[in-house]
């Protein structure tokens, strides 16, 4: 769908509306992404109340994702004041969970058909567990947590359904009894499995919530915040609790698993750039030596590689729409207050203008002649968090993880795949994760 847009801005420009057969403005180009939702943030931070966002909360308007108006502005500025204050520790959380994937894979009997996506899966889910709850799960003891993803999958496929498609070209069908029994229910009954799995975490901490302790995870300090009279957010409810948790869990697990799954993949299927990250964190970090978020500028190779990963594997072509606050021109075309606005972040990777040869994985396309510096006039043209004020809150922890988790795999492990010719088809859907896979995981002595 990403690159129709693009073919589609060929012919009618940056800013041309599709009817399907609600009017969307598809909003293309970098300069003219950038007009739209950083120069003119102000007049694109509305949201849609409605298919597909609303099967994600039990209440319209919670969370930071799907909600509009004062209660974003709200939720998203507590959101990120807390994760401030708390004191995150990310680096550490991350390194972690670095070491049990380490200590589980190396304990594995089959090193020679691995599915990766499993092990990528806790250790990332055991950042967001550490942070959002304060607690972590053991490889060989993650049932809860491999349940819970299970249904983030089945979620996560839902949009390749003609029934979720019908919905979305139709959003109306889901007042009318009949459609809502057919078309909506099963999905609303996936997304009812998750939040009610996420809900049990969330009672649990509140058994064990003291007001007067300093909280240590995000959960016990939304509490504190939200129950104090005091407080200029006490107005909110429960369903904004489980909203705000829901949303950093459910977005901070899903893309930088998928993005790390992507990653694997081109490792295996690009031997070449293997090597050479190999060799870069040998001669710059050492092979035995604990990488650190210190060492990234002496690793350009490494950060080239997964800028070009985040390109290619273009995990979140569509962020969710932006509602138009109030009429606004852009490239020189009117959009009136109350449109529905799609931004197209993944039609940008595929850019010929931009990267020449979009088609071809080429992390050097990133480095300057120098081969050690940064082409920032490429990186800024990369979106994958989004822009302006609904940029992706966890941003700075997405980055630290792929940086963290990528180089120490490639540091510890070779990764090869022996079986039929690697698939990389991307399968349209919320968030894109590759073809299911296997991998040969050899450590590297």
């Amino acid at each position: 769908m990403d690159l129709w847009f693009e073919e589609q801005r060929k012919i009618y420009g940056d800013v041309f509306t599709i009817f399907i057969p609600t009017p969307f403005v598809v909003i293309s180009g970098t300069k003219t992404l950038k007009e739209a939702l950083v120069t003119n943030a102000d007049d694109f931070i509305g949201r849609k109340l409605a298919f597909p966002d609303t099967l994600f909360h039990e209440e319209l308007n919670v969370g930071v994702i799907f909600s509009d108006g004062a209660s974003w502005r709200d939720q998203r500025r507590l959101s990120l004041r807390i994760l401030r204050d708390i004191g995150l520790n990310t680096e550490e959380k991350i390194m972690l969970s670095v070491e049990e994937l380490f200590e589980h894979a190396d304990s594995l009997q089959n090193k020679d058909n691995v599915d990766i996506s499993k092990l990528l899966h806790l250790c990332i889910g055991n950042v967001i567990n550490s942070i959002v709850f304060g607690f972590r799960y053991k490889h060989d003891d993650a049932e809860d947590f491999h349940e819970f993803q299970r249904y983030v999958d089945k979620v996560m496929k839902q949009g390749q359904e003609w029934q979720f498609r019908m919905l979305a070209m139709f959003p109306e069908l889901e007042k009318i009894s009949i459609f809502k029994r057919l078309l909506f229910r099963p999905f609303s009954k996936n997304n009812r499995i998750l939040k009610e799995m996420n809900l049990i975490k969330v009672k649990q901490l509140e058994k064990t919530f003291d007001p007067d302790a300093e909280p240590t995870n995000f959960t016990h300090a939304l509490l504190k915040e939200i129950r104090n009279p005091d407080s200029r957010n006490s107005y909110m409810s429960d369903a904004h609790i489980h909203g705000m948790i829901f949303d950093f869990y459910f977005a901070g697990q899903e893309t930088s698993t998928s993005v790390s799954r992507w990653i694997i993949l081109f490792l295996t299927k690009y031997m070449d750039i293997q090597h050479k990250l190999q060799k870069e964190i040998d001669e710059n970090v050492g092979r035995d030596n604990r990488l650190k978020m210190s060492d990234k500028p002496h690793l350009p190779y490494l950060n080239a590689f997964i800028y070009e990963s985040l390109r290619v594997g273009n995990i979140v072509p569509f962020i969710p729409a932006h509602v138009c606050t109030r009429d606004v021109v852009i490239a020189g075309q009117l959009i009136p207050k109350g449109a529905c606005t799609q931004p197209n972040f993944g039609g940008t990777t595929q850019d010929e203008e931009i990267f020449g040869d979009p088609k071809v994985f080429r992390p050097e396309r990133f480095l300057l002649e120098d081969g050690v510096s940064l082409r920032m006039d490429l990186v800024d043209q990369m979106d994958p968090f989004g822009q302006g004020k609904r940029i992706c809150a966890g941003k700075s922890l997405a980055m630290q993880e792929l940086f963290l988790i990528t180089g120490s795999l490639v540091q510890r492990y070779e990764f090869t795949h022996d079986h039929a010719p690697i698939d990389l088809t991307r399968v349209f859907a919320g968030v894109i994760p590759p073809p299911a896979y296997t991998c040969k995981m050899v450590r590297r002595v």
